[in-house]
């Protein structure tokens, strides 16, 4: 028992430090969420994105420039007036008049809007940037790039904005961007560049961290005190082991599931490319316009595929469609959508000939199809609403799941909308999901509520810290005794 304790306190010693930099900022963690400013709305204005007043509008090959080279179309409307927002085939955003094709500068005013509506800030002169790399302030969790920067005068607040689905990327403040900066430098070591020497390092400070608290909890299991030898020893020890007793296996699942998270899946070599490359079609060719799918909140845009310029008309279905189509798809064994609470129809832009939406998919899954030679897609799915494999912390919604029938269960989510792969998970990285989900964030505590769950994890860091000074204050006694 001597021998082990003494590779408990030297192991503690070796990473006391990194331990304590991670209990602090996970401590911090559910604060800054308490903290971090909140939306006022989260979608757009229903009248910029609807298209209900768009009947008579002229399609695009009437209006816009002919040899105009584009990857997508999305009509907004803007103080009352209809507009062509367009992504040029060098990623450039334009905006043209949608009745005579008129080219109009209204981003900025329209970004400057937006942030109002999101923010509910009302006065302030705005201040607007571009912004095309993740920083402290707009860290990588948030997904989009490019995006708009707008602060107001006098307001802390600061919005970002994603031009291209008129949609709010982030909220920011001091505050949280300094939590952000200290989160990345001392619980993600973004100080260390070389990701995979980076990932081996941390894994190794994770894995004797775990030690220490295999061979204190071996410590305390088979050395159990009378309650009279317990109050004679110094208070410093005494909550040391108490404190052990209560972290021991949160320590454990934490710190087991960080090993798995940063082994598990190389993140400096992405296994799919998010941005399958796009042909670039012509304004000429959108010469049709499709019919209202009658849906609230419906909405439409012409995207880039090897068929030509397509589009794609969308929109939630309400409960009632929802089990109507869910029935009428079991009645048919549909191919598509199993989940039918999203429909989306795809169509030529050109000759108004519909199209199936798998076919589309397929063309942007590609990339990752190509990995897997000879391997089918045996169920497309509709995804609006995050789930346990498909997080919160992937952004994108609404999405489509394919599934592949590979040995390792591929399944590819793409966001038909942006044109993205936003997600492939395959069993290894699907087993890292889960436990990174329920081990190291606890969301098997979502049941007790969101603030109950945080609360259980900042105590749970708390114990862990303090445990750790105490470890350092016992450490600093034997030494000056």
């Amino acid at each position: 028992m001597a021998a082990l304790m003494r590779w408990h306190r030297l192991l503690a010693l070796l990473v006391v430090v990194p331990l304590m930099a991670w209990s602090l900022t996970g401590l911090l963690h559910p604060i800054m969420a308490r903290w971090q400013p909140s939306a006022a709305a989260m979608m757009p204005p229903s009248e910029i994105i609807s298209t209900v007043s768009w009947q008579g509008v002229p399609a695009p090959a009437q209006v816009l420039p002919a040899a105009l080279a584009l990857h997508e179309l999305r009509p907004l409307t803007w103080q009352g007036e209809a507009y062509w927002a367009a992504l040029t085939a060098d990623d450039q955003r334009r905006y043209f008049r949608a009745r005579d094709g008129q080219p109009s500068a209204i981003e900025p005013t329209l970004m400057t809007a937006l942030a109002r509506h999101f923010t509910g800030i009302s006065s302030g002169e705005p201040r607007l940037t571009l912004v095309n790399t993740f920083s402290d302030e707009y860290p990588f969790v948030n997904r989009y790039l490019p995006v708009w920067r707008v602060a107001f005068s006098g307001h802390d607040t600061v919005a970002f904005i994603e031009p291209r689905g008129l949609r709010l990327a982030a909220l920011s403040d001091s505050w949280k961007t300094c939590f952000s900066g200290l989160f990345s430098q001392l619980h993600n070591w973004r100080f260390w560049p070389h990701e995979p020497s980076r990932d081996i390092a941390m894994a190794l400070v994770l894995s004797v961290g775990l030690m220490v608290v295999l061979t204190g909890l071996v410590r305390l299991l088979r050395g159990s005190l009378p309650a009279r030898r317990l109050h004679a020893m110094p208070t410093s020890r005494r909550w040391h082991r108490r404190l052990a007793w209560l972290v021991a296996l949160g320590a454990i699942a934490s710190m087991s599931s960080g090993v798995f998270h940063v082994l598990a899946i190389n993140k400096s070599q992405p296994g799919f490319t998010a941005q399958p490359a796009r042909v670039a079609f012509s304004a000429a060719q959108v010469r049709t316009v499709p019919p209202a799918l009658g849906l609230i909140g419906e909405r439409r845009l012409v995207v880039a595929s090897n068929d030509g310029p397509l589009w794609l008309s969308y929109a939630k279905l309400p409960a009632v469609a929802v089990a109507s189509t869910v029935a009428a798809e079991h009645a048919e064994h549909a191919s598509g959508h199993a989940k039918a609470e999203l429909l989306m129809q795809v169509q030529r832009a050109d000759t108004a000939q519909a199209l199936t939406l798998e076919r589309y998919l397929g063309e942007l899954a590609a990339d990752v199809l190509a990995q897997y030679p000879g391997a089918r897609i045996i169920s497309t799915q509709a995804i609006t609403r995050f789930m346990p494999e498909y997080g919160f912390v992937q952004k994108r919604l609404p999405v489509y799941q394919l599934s592949l029938d590979t040995p390792d269960h591929t399944t590819i989510y793409i966001d038909p909308i942006d044109a993205v792969v936003s997600s492939v998970v395959n069993d290894l990285s699907r087993a890292e999901g889960f436990s990174f989900a329920y081990l190291h964030k606890a969301t098997w505590l979502d049941f007790l509520g969101k603030g109950t769950r945080d609360a259980v994890l900042g105590l749970q860091a708390l114990g862990v810290l303090v445990m750790a000074c105490l470890g350092l204050w016992l450490a600093r006694r034997r030494r000056m005794s």
